[in-house]
């Protein structure tokens, strides 16, 4: 069936490329990835679209050291993995979920991967072994919307609709180090750079604040900050 190309240009995610400054990525809601190209000559600055996944895409992700590896993850439940240089989806992933929600390279080890799934589970992957996840567990009684790796320690915080952030530690066996709770469902994660134990969050509906957490001291957030 032929894609709404329109929808290309509606999104749910986008990522630069760290290495290559002009290259980003957008995530569409007809299924497409479209990479960009800041330095094309022309008007249009589209570079490539990849129409590999059946349904909406969720989350982009650029590889850390290789700036053309590109990876996806879609609301049907598989990741894709991309080569920029050849222009094709060199790997499928399937999480045997009904949907994945966010996917995330490894600061750590670039052939690794996390991706987290609307049935609470966590999966970690090696890019060059599509046929089962290195490890999988539940984390969350509910679905999990973000996941984000902590950029020096083993570290991998998942955010869930049970409000609670969680962050593992994934140097072995999976193992729970914290658990903050919040108001309400979370929707994004983030680790504050330079600062080992912040972690900043925002929720997926009702408060439109954004918290800053100290993870030792997961019940009072660090700093609030309320739009005005």
């Amino acid at each position: 069936m032929e894609k709404n190309l329109n929808l290309n240009f509606s999104c749910n995610d986008v990522a630069w490329n760290i290495v290559d400054d002009h290259i980003l990525a957008t995530a569409a809601t007809n299924g497409a990835v479209v990479v960009w190209n800041l330095n094309r000559p022309s008007r249009s600055k589209q570079e490539h679209v990849f129409i590999d996944h059946k349904r909406t895409v969720n989350k982009v992700c650029f590889n850390r050291v290789e700036p053309s590896w590109l990876i996806s993850g879609s609301q049907d439940g598989t990741m894709k993995t991309f080569d920029l240089r050849v222009k094709i989806a060199t790997n499928t992933f399937y999480s045997n979920t009904e949907s994945v929600r966010d996917v995330q390279f490894s600061p750590h080890s670039h052939i690794s991967f996390a991706s987290v799934s609307e049935n609470g589970n966590v999966q970690t992957w090696d890019v060059r072994k599509p046929d089962k996840p290195v490890l999988q567990f539940t984390a969350h009684s509910g679905p999990i919307f973000a996941c984000d790796w902590h950029p020096e320690n083993s570290w991998l915080a998942t955010a869930s609709r049970d409000k609670t952030i969680k962050v593992w530690d994934m140097s072995g066996r999976p193992s729970l180090e914290y658990t903050i709770s919040t108001i309400a469902s979370v929707g994004r994660v983030k680790w504050r750079p330079q600062y080992k134990y912040h972690i900043a969050s925002v929720a997926l509906v009702v408060d439109c604040s954004v918290n800053v957490w100290d993870v030792r001291r997961p019940y009072i957030p660090y700093a609030v900050f309320t739009p005005t």
